[in-house]
């Protein structure tokens, strides 16, 4: 039967209302549901009162009626009567502010005129606002990790000489080899031996040249992992305060000593007022009866970065990254192949005419090799002697180590070969012969240098 009758009602309040009120009366512009458990003065607060089967008619002055029922969940409704006679809506008395632990909030809760302020808590320097780095969750300011960035880095990101031999990878190089353009890429080879200063590598290996990544990325505490012994005081969410004896409808407050149960200073909002960190416009503030508080992200450059300084403590705002910005967690797969540009790798210590050798460590400068040949035909040499001859090779200084090519068909039996600078420019090659008399044939021997 309630349930029949409420919906007859919903149908014919409109056409009531208007009856009652010559066609343009307020009875239908209040409508009050009041909850279990209600009183008597809060269903009847104007006494006379007429039962009309499940339902309880009452006019009042001006004409207007007020119908009271009982919808299905056992509730009073109050229908009609405009807004006095105590029937009309409820009285706001306290707004407060939640935001996330990213801000600041000051201001809550307005219970009479006021504004809720919020500003950006003062972050750590080069910390970007992300998302967890190895799931879903709320964002957090955090520096970056390598799987922030995809492999977007090309050589117009790197700044000239900002890449160090360090970053570049081994990549299969054996000691003494060099990068060599083997015409599509960068690749360690074998240096190529010529009497001007080459750029080395001849591209051996098939796989292009690598930043070693510094494997070093900032541990995020997980929160799940922080108990009370790890928690400085007054660090503790509401969230994890017990009841501490308070009753239905007590509020947490300072009592000035700690926070404590309290019950709520009565009073009424008059207006709430919104006020953000620049980089968001507030419309709608402040809210003196119904409205809503509105924040907008401010317009910014293009490529700009919500990070906080580059240099020190402070408040984020909108700027581009900058070296500091970014920890080192660039490795090969954030590189595309062939992106670095000879410009972007670092001096390292390198003077002119070096180049880049793998030491059997690392990448580092090199002197140039230089290297010269000539066709020697060393004469019969008895047993225990030794016969000198010389090759010009330009360059050469006393104490250079020289290392010495000997053509396979003058290698014989119980003999040695050596090198060393005799005079500026010029290489002295020794055959020693410990067997007996030998006359070596004649070959195309080669004089190397590398500093």
């Amino acid at each position: 039967m309630v349930k029949v009758f409420f919906s007859i009602l919903m149908l014919v309040l409109p056409f009531f209302a208007k009856s009652q009120n010559g066609g343009g009366g307020s009875f239908a512009d209040v409508v009050r549901v009041i909850p279990r458990p209600f009183t008597f003065s809060q269903i009847f607060p104007i006494g006379n009162k007429d039962f009309l089967r499940n339902a309880f008619v009452k006019q009042v002055s001006g004409g207007d009626t007020i119908i009271f029922f009982v919808d299905t969940y056992g509730n009073f409704v109050r229908v009609g009567g405009g807004t006095g006679g105590g029937g009309g809506g409820g009285t706001v008395t306290s707004v407060g502010l939640s935001l996330p632990g990213s801000f600041s909030v000051v201001g809550t809760p307005v219970t009479a005129a006021g504004t809720l302020t919020a500003t950006w808590l003062s972050q750590n320097q080069n910390r970007f606002l992300l998302s967890p780095s190895s799931g879903s969750g709320a964002p957090t300011f955090r520096t970056m990790a390598a799987a922030d960035l995809p492999a977007i880095v090309d050589s117009t990101k790197v700044l000239t000489g900002a890449i160090s031999l360090n970053n570049i990878g081994q990549r299969g190089a054996a000691f003494g080899q060099v990068v060599r353009w083997n015409g599509t890429a960068w690749r360690p080879g074998e240096p190529t031996v010529s009497t001007l200063p080459p750029i080395l590598g001849d591209g051996s290996g098939g796989s292009p040249l690598e930043i070693v990544s510094g494997g070093i990325t900032n541990a995020l505490l997980n929160s799940a992992a922080v108990d009370s012994t790890k928690v400085v005081n007054g660090a503790i969410s509401l969230d994890d305060i017990g009841q501490r004896g308070a009753s239905s409808g007590q509020v947490i407050g300072w009592n000035g000593t700690a926070w404590r149960p309290s019950t709520p200073a009565a009073g009424t909002v008059t207006s709430v007022g919104l006020s953000l960190p620049g980089t968001f416009l507030v419309s709608g503030t402040p809210v003196t009866a119904a409205g809503t508080l509105t924040a907008n992200w401010i317009t910014q450059n293009q490529n700009s970065f919500l990070l906080s300084p580059s240099s020190a403590p402070g408040t984020p705002t909108f700027r581009t990254m900058v070296a500091a910005d970014l920890p080192a967690i660039v490795d090969s797969t954030k590189v595309l192949n062939g992106a670095i540009s000879m410009d972007d790798i670092g001096q390292r210590g390198a003077s002119s005419g070096q180049v880049i050798g793998w030491n059997g460590t690392a990448w580092r400068p090199a002197t140039v090799i230089i290297s010269a040949t000539a066709s020697l035909d060393f004469p019969s040499t008895a047993t225990d002697a030794v016969s000198d001859l010389t090759l010009a090779l330009s360059g050469a200084v006393f104490g250079d180590a020289v290392c010495i090519g000997v053509p396979n068909g003058s290698v014989a039996g119980s003999t040695m070969y050596s090198g060393w600078v005799s005079a500026s420019n010029t290489i002295t090659i020794r055959f020693l012969n410990v067997g007996a008399a030998q006359d070596p044939a004649a070959g195309t021997f080669r004089a190397t240098i590398v500093r």
